[in-house]
């Protein structure tokens, strides 16, 4: 598979000391970027540690936050072509909406 590599990397910094650091940049770059989702590394986190689950599931949900504003401004952006790579989205979604592509 394409991503097994990155998933299996993913894995390893899961039992890194700075696994923590590493799950909060992860769930940031995810929201905007990044193919691997954090729950492949905030699931063995939670189960090595089971009191600090909903620390790292907190810290994780705030970084996803926080990454996905990013994402949108990066977007928002004049010249980006964020806004050209939407419009085509919104009158796909426009058509959806009226049923005109519905199976």
């Amino acid at each position: 598979m394409i991503f097994s590599t990155l998933y299996e990397r993913v894995l390893r910094w899961s039992r890194h000391p700075h696994a923590t650091g590493y799950l909060a940049a992860l769930s940031f770059a995810e929201s905007s970027f990044f193919p691997i989702p954090p729950d492949v590394m905030l699931a063995p986190m939670t189960l090595a540690n089971r009191s600090r689950g909903w620390y790292l599931a907190g810290l994780t949900t705030v970084t996803s936050v926080l990454g996905g504003l990013a994402g949108y401004l990066i977007g928002s952006l004049p010249g980006t072509g964020g806004r050209r790579a939407l419009a085509g989205t919104d009158r796909l979604l426009g058509r959806l909406s009226h049923g005109q592509y519905l199976v």
